[in-house]
């Protein structure tokens, strides 16, 4: 199931604390369901999709196989290579 916009959750790191809306990114191993690595940012944006697998990758090393999943069709490049 695929979230929307209009539920992804605020956090107060605008200016003077001031909520803003931000994207949770998780990588989970499919099996055991343990985050691997998490973290919210202020935007959706390729590179910091591609941070958050660099540090999965420190923390637990190189992963056997990866499964990603887009919320909207065509947001990112298809059959894109990550430099590691």
């Amino acid at each position: 199931m695929a979230l929307g916009p209009e539920i992804l959750p605020y956090l107060p790191i605008g200016p003077d604390g001031a909520m803003k809306q931000v994207y949770l990114v998780v990588f989970l191993d499919d099996s055991t369901r343990f985050v691997l690595h998490g973290e919210f940012y202020p935007v959706m944006d390729q590179s910091l999709v591609e941070s958050a697998f660099r540090q999965a990758i420190q923390k637990y090393g190189v992963l056997e196989s990866v499964y990603f999943d887009y919320t909207e069709k065509n947001t990112m490049p298809k059959n894109r290579l990550v430099p590691m």
